[in-house]
């Protein structure tokens, strides 16, 4: 079976903000309204021509975590024309992030899933499941595309894999600027479930949503690193995170095989000389998302190695990052090799910043890595913040 195709999926992706402020049961009329206004005419006229929003089935949810309203979050579109006997299932984003609390700190949550997201889970089992999956059992034996853009991204992670251990079905599915849904046992799940082949993640160098949460959470499918689009040259950027940035990217290149020819990189997590080789030159200009982005590399890829050798016991009060520093400064003096490599890494994180510094002033402490961490996050976590909250306004 064929993927949609990049543009049709990324405008799909978008169509489905115009539904969040639909009631309960909405008629067809309301449902087109909204997606009209989201998409213009003509782009809603084209994707009406392969999907039959006056079948669709709207699921409602709650994007808060303190008990936020509940608005239009999902739904489920027969196919018709050259996607007949297909469906497709779209969720959209939020621009609620502040009800998360800790936002993208959190802590994970066991489940059926794995381990995931907790904020982003409390959304998932809010919205009308039940409903979405009784519009889908009678279409078990169409093709089934998972579609997301941000939160809604996240969302159509967990909803993929549901859909597999629930049915036995591999569904494909397609996100645009999507955080981090799990750890190791969710996304390995996802790949095993779907295969690589079958999961189109695109994101945006410059985008800050991607890159969080960050460890232990991870992207799937691990194999490979995701179909990456735009110009590495700018800075981390919130406008980089809109729709209206990934729609003309997709749309220039309206093919799954040209993108994937550019812009498909598999990565030895291993590789550390070589990310930091990389990473030497990408962190020359102050701030650059490529530098920011191929950091964030070399610090999973250490991470991968300091895990290996020793992987120290945290407590339930430990945050991410006081046991990401606690995990390297132990590893990096269990081995020579690797601390040098830390060393090297943190000096990076100053030159990124655009700070001098002399290497012999570099120590590693967990205290001081704990403080270069958090150089590296901190404005990632408030862009990445900043993007979501905006999403809608």
């Amino acid at each position: 079976m064929l993927a949609i195709t990049p543009l049709e999926s990324a405008r799909l992706a978008d169509a489905v903000y115009g539904i969040k402020s639909l009631g309960k049961n909405p008629s067809f009329g309301s449902v087109e309204k909204g997606l009209v206004k989201r998409v213009n005419t003509g782009v809603y006229k084209a994707l009406a021509e392969n999907w039959d929003f006056e079948a669709a089935t709207v699921g409602h949810g709650d994007s808060g975590m303190f008990g936020s309203e509940n608005t239009g979050f999902a739904m489920v579109v027969p196919g018709r024309g050259v996607r007949s006997g297909q469906t497709a299932v779209l969720f959209r984003g939020t621009k609620t992030a502040n009800d998360w609390g800790t936002d993208f700190n959190f802590i994970p949550t066991g489940s059926h899933l794995g381990n995931v997201h907790s904020g982003f889970l409390r959304t998932y089992k809010s919205i009308q499941l039940e409903g979405l999956f009784t519009a889908l059992q009678g279409r078990q034996n169409s093709q089934l595309h998972i579609i997301g853009h941000s939160l809604g991204g996240a969302l159509a992670n967990l909803m993929a894999l549901d859909h597999h251990k629930s049915f036995n079905k591999k569904p494909m599915l397609y996100t645009f600027g999507s955080p981090r849904v799990g750890l190791n046992d969710f996304s390995l799940s996802l790949e095993h479930g779907l295969g690589a082949e079958n999961i189109f993640r695109v994101y945006d160098v410059a985008d800050p949503v991607p890159l969080v949460p960050t460890f232990p959470y991870i992207h799937s499918a691990q194999s490979v690193d995701g179909i990456r689009v735009g110009n590495s040259g700018g800075l981390i950027n919130i406008p980089s995170h809109f729709m209206d940035n990934y729609i003309p990217k997709v749309k220039a290149k309206n093919n799954w095989q040209t993108l994937s020819n550019i812009e498909f990189e598999q990565f030895n997590m291993r590789n550390i000389d070589g990310l930091l080789s990389s990473a030497s030159q990408t962190v020359k200009i102050p701030g650059a998302s490529i530098g920011l982005w191929t950091l964030g590399k070399v610090l999973q890829a250490l991470i991968d190695m300091a895990f290996l050798l020793a992987s120290p016991a945290s407590t339930i009060v430990m945050s991410v990052v006081d046991h990401i520093a606690n995990m390297l400064n132990h590893a990096g003096r269990l081995s020579r090799a690797l601390g040098n490599k830390i060393l090297k890494f943190m000096e990076m994180v100053f030159q990124w910043m655009g700070r001098k510094v002399n290497s012999n002033a570099i120590e590693l402490t967990t205290s001081f890595l704990k403080y270069i961490i958090n150089l590296l996050m901190t404005p990632l976590m408030l862009a990445a913040k900043s993007a979501m909250t905006l999403l809608g306004k």
